[in-house]
């Protein structure tokens, strides 16, 4: 897994079921980071996504997509329900 791989440069905010948020890196096997809020979570990420242009995903606590936001040339600010 190289840094320079747009896939694998997104953040991922996820719970870790009452131990926190964790900010991960796709198909990353450890956390970058735990916070224990989501909002300190998200901020951290998005200081990442946007130094290296790629994407952020922030995860329900379900595991499932809540929204995401394309730092890069790409997408914008999308919810999956759109």
């Amino acid at each position: 897994m190289e840094i320079d791989d747009p896939i694998t440069s997104d953040q991922h905010v996820i719970s870790r079921f009452h131990r926190g948020w964790a900010v991960t890196r796709t198909l990353a096997r450890r956390a970058t980071r735990i916070f224990p809020t989501q909002r300190e979570a998200i901020q951290f990420a998005r200081a990442i996504a946007r130094k290296e242009k790629s994407t952020l995903f922030v995860h329900k606590d379900t595991g499932s997509v809540r929204w995401f936001h394309d730092y890069g040339d790409g997408l914008k600010w999308r919810s999956p329900e759109q």
